[in-house]
C-alpha cells in the first residue's frame, strides 16, 4: 500500500478510536467476570467475605460509570459550545445519561445488599441478581448502540 494511503488510514483509525471508543464494552466484560465469580452458585449469599468483596467491586464499577458520565458530558458540552456536530453532541449526552442510570442501578444493588447486613435470604439474592442482570443488559445495549454508530460513521 502506498505510504500516503497508509498514513491516511492510520489517521482515520486514530480519529475513530478517539471519537468512538466504547467504555461500556469493557464494563460488560467486567460485569460478566463478576457474575461468574460472585453470583454463580450464590457465593455472595453463602460467603461473608465474598459478599463484601462483591460490594467493593461494585463500588469500583460505580466509579467507572461516574467517570464515563463526566467524560461524555464534557464532550457533549464542548461540541455544543462550538456548535459543531449536533448529532454527536446529543449522542454523548444520551451516553452520559445512560452511564448515570447504570451508576444508579449499581447503587441500588449496593443498598439492597447493605440492607441485608451480610445475611442474605434467597429472595434477597434473587433481587440482587435481578438488578444485576438488568444492569448487564443495559450496559450491553448501550455498547451495541455505540458499535452501530461506529459502523455507520466509520469512514467519515
Amino acid at each position: 500500500m502506498e505510504k500516503y494511503l497508509l498514513e491516511a488510514v492510520n489517521e482515520i483509525e486514530k480519529k475513530n478510536n478517539k471519537m468512538f471508543s466504547d467504555p461500556f464494552y469493557e464494563i460488560e466484560g467486567m460485569l460478566l467476570a463478576l457474575c461468574e465469580k460472585y453470583l454463580d452458585h450464590m457465593k455472595i449469599k453463602n460467603d461473608y467475605k465474598a459478599f463484601h468483596m462483591f460490594i467493593d467491586e461494585l463500588e469500583k464499577v460505580q466509579r467507572v460509570f461516574h467517570k464515563i458520565d463526566i467524560g461524555y458530558t464534557r464532550n457533549s458540552d464542548e461540541l455544543s459550545k462550538r456548535r459543531t456536530d449536533g448529532f454527536l453532541s446529543k449522542l454523548f449526552e444520551v451516553l452520559a445519561d445512560n452511564a448515570e442510570q447504570m451508576s444508579s442501578l449499581v447503587n441500588e444493588i449496593i443498598l439492597t445488599m447493605h440492607d441485608t447486613e451480610g445475611d442474605m435470604s434467597v429472595s434477597d439474592f434473587k433481587e440482587v441478581e435481578s438488578l444485576y442482570m438488568e444492569l448487564a443488559v443495559h450496559v450491553s445495549k448501550t455498547s451495541q448502540s455505540i458499535d452501530s454508530y461506529y459502523i455507520d460513521n466509520l469512514w467519515q
